[in-house]
């Protein structure tokens, strides 16, 4: 096994000397790409000769729990701590990414669905060790389970979905024990098939859609509400298809309300609102008028407000009211943009827009674009006060990115501007923070793709080296011209270097 350091920090750092205090000033002189405040390393998850390729990283205590290649054929869960000794095969199991894709962290433990051949697809849990992982209960004796990836956490409770050869694939129950861990309501009686997905808890309910068997029931499905008990189960109204758009892609409780997207056969799919009875479920907008509909999905809260997009890929926002629904003007990038691409950051949400991918921002009346040299920004994650998230690149293909909601403030993270890897992060699908530092797999290093890290070693800002001195040197990074802003008459000397250790700016005491 193998793991690598990355330093690159200036020779020289610029010092402002205020009375006896001596500040640190770091200024990157290099267009659109930082290096200096950052330390890059890397973990070989296998040791194998073979990458790794990690993905879906969930944290568990003090450590993240992944999925990763043995070899060339074979995938497993695997544990790390963040450095290379910490890194280790967790167990025998097999897991992909569908498996992983919708884990659940529950009662400090790790929710998953995972394969041997002896058991099929059964749901387990771990605790982040070997003796610690097992298999939660065995629910198919005949092997024919899947691994379905709706759940929700209710209360002491872990919701979910799972196959057993008596009732097909309906609602589970489980209080994380095996003899806690039962179904709650064959919704479709018999074999015939169910599956329920979309759950929300919503004022000590969870409520959730099912989709009929389409043999039985064609283009049919229900929204249901359930208390974890069977008597306590019942369906709510009944949903249909309209010109085969999607069946509530998603369900959302805002204004402690449910919001889906729904047809009643008369109107096309638009969005719907429901305070969890019958009578009180009913469409809350028609914004597109006739038989087709905007088909609302991927509903998202943030800061108070309600945002969703159509068909046509146009973001809405909603306060919960009519009058205060509206078009925001602007057509999105990606048809999951509430799901991967798209983040509540300070107030507001940014997302990958549809002018050229660029990445977009709005408070819920205005959208605007920020950064350049950019295109398709995807796998948003917030850390240390600032957004990072993966990119194409104009000429180096999908990189790490990162900004603070300003257009000098978004630029691309390298190991090594002068030797920048070609689509180093083109299959990275998650980033997570884990022990002050933020995770992902990269292609750096070209021996393929392997668990690496970022440190963010500076504050994030002069403001926050100075404090009250409030020293600001902007843009920056910039192309070599900046301003410096010093209110303090009691600085005596100023000396900027840029990363290459070239003296840029000086003034005499």
């Amino acid at each position: 096994m193998r793991m690598s350091e990355h330093f690159y920090l200036p020779v020289f750092l610029s010092h402002i000397s205020i009375m006896k205090k001596s500040f640190v000033l770091l200024l990157l002189c290099l267009p659109m790409i930082a290096e200096a405040q950052y330390v890059f390393k890397s973990i070989d998850v296998n040791g194998s000769g073979y990458e790794s390729n990690p993905y879906q990283y969930d944290i568990v205590g003090n450590k993240m729990t992944m999925g990763a290649y043995i070899d060339s054929t074979s995938e497993a869960l695997w544990t790390s701590d963040g450095t290379q000794t910490g890194t280790q095969k967790l167990a025998d199991l097999t897991i992909d990414y569908l498996s992983l894709n919708r884990s659940a962290i529950f009662k400090n433990k790790l929710w998953f669905y995972a394969y041997s051949p002896t058991t099929g697809w059964e749901p387990y849990l771990s605790d982040g060790t070997a003796s610690g992982t097992n298999m939660l209960k065995k629910t198919s004796l005949s092997n024919n389970g899947s691994p379905f990836p709706d759940h929700v956490i209710f209360g002491n409770n872990l919701i979910f979905t799972a196959y057993d050869d008596n009732h097909g694939t309906e609602p589970w129950i489980s209080d994380g024990t095996e003899v806690g861990t039962r179904l709650i309501s064959d919704l479709t009686p018999g074999l015939a098939e169910s599956y329920p997905y979309s759950y929300v808890e919503m004022n000590g309910k969870v409520y959730f859609i099912n989709m009929m068997d389409p043999l039985s029931f064609p283009d049919s499905a229900n929204l249901w509400v359930t208390d974890g008990t069977d008597t306590g189960t019942h369906k709510i109204i009944e949903m249909k298809i309209s010109n085969g758009a999607t069946i509530g892609s998603s369900l959302a409780v805002y204004n402690n309300k449910l919001y889906f997207g729904n047809t009643d056969g008369l109107h096309g799919n638009e969005l719907w609102v429901s305070d969890g009875t019958d009578t009180g479920t009913k469409m809350f907008y028609d914004i597109f008028p006739g038989s087709f509909g905007s088909e609302p999905q991927q509903l998202k809260i943030v800061n108070g407000k309600l945002y969703f997009y159509t068909k046509h890929h146009t973001l809405f926002v909603t306060d919960g009211t009519v009058a205060g629904t509206k078009d925001l003007n602007t057509t999105i990038g990606d048809l999951n943009f509430l799901n991967n691409s798209s983040v509540a950051y300070n107030g507001l949400l940014y997302f990958a827009g549809a002018s050229g991918g660029t990445l977009s921002v709005t408070d819920g009346h205005t959208v605007k674009n920020i950064g350049s040299n950019f295109i398709m920004p995807d796998r948003f994650t917030l850390y240390h006060g600032k957004l990072y998230f993966t990119a194409e690149s104009i000429g180096n293909g999908r990189q790490l990115f990162v900004s603070d909601g300003t257009d000098q403030g978004t630029y691309m993270l390298v190991p090594d501007a002068n030797n920048i890897k070609f689509n180093a992060l083109v299959y990275t699908t998650y980033l997570v923070v884990l022990n002050d530092e933020l995770f992902f797999s990269a292609d750096y290093n070209r021996i393929g793709r392997e668990l690496w890290s970022l440190k963010d070693i500076f504050p994030v800002s002069v403001a926050d080296v100075t404090n009250n001195d409030a020293i600001t040197l902007y843009p920056n990074p910039n192309d070599g011209s900046f301003k410096l802003k010093i209110p303090n008459s009691k600085v005596k000397s100023i000396e900027v270097v840029n990363v290459s250790g070239q003296v840029v700016y000086h003034t005499n005491p």
